[in-house]
């Protein structure tokens, strides 16, 4: 296996340029699914732990990219002063044509997408999501033990 280069993907390559470097890197890792040589426990692991990272790094990359072209196109839309009651619609069909899903799944990354890119910038810094954080009611807070849904507090009602 041969590895890609590129100076700077993120950076000063131009589209052509990026979109040739992912291809060649989808071309390095479809060799690997076919990969027959002998490797260790340890080390399979670690390429688990690694692709999981890559996974999430392209969906990030995805991400990015729909948010981008749903903005692309409702500029564009405005601009040829489509009806205003119109402007957005089939952009998720049009990410499900790209992603080879349908319509419906087309829109529902739409949506999933802005709210990773727009409403929670800082789930993708590194690639990988923030954890969940778990809000208290400051009522719950006050009486500690008593959480909804908490097992102790469903215990204490029976």
């Amino acid at each position: 296996m041969t590895a890609a280069t590129i100076s700077d993907p993120a950076g000063q390559a131009g589209p052509a340029e990026v979109t040739l470097w992912l291809d060649q890197i989808l071309a390095d890792l479809g060799g690997l699914a076919y990969d027959t040589d002998a490797t260790g426990d340890a080390a399979r692991i670690d390429r688990i732990a690694v692709a999981e990272k890559i996974k999430a790094a392209l969906d990030a990359v995805q991400a990015n990219e729909i948010v981008a072209f749903a903005k692309s196109q409702v500029a564009e839309q405005q601009r040829l002063d489509v009806d205003p009651s119109k402007v957005g619609r089939d952009i998720g069909d049009q990410i499900g044509l790209a992603c080879k899903v349908s319509p419906t799944e087309g829109s529902r990354r739409l949506h999933v997408a802005r709210d990773l890119v727009l409403d929670m910038p800082n789930s993708r810094r590194d690639g990988s999501p923030t954890p969940p954080t778990r809000t208290v009611p400051p009522t719950a807070a006050a009486k500690p033990g008593r959480i909804a849904g908490s097992r102790s507090a469903r215990r204490r009602t029976r």
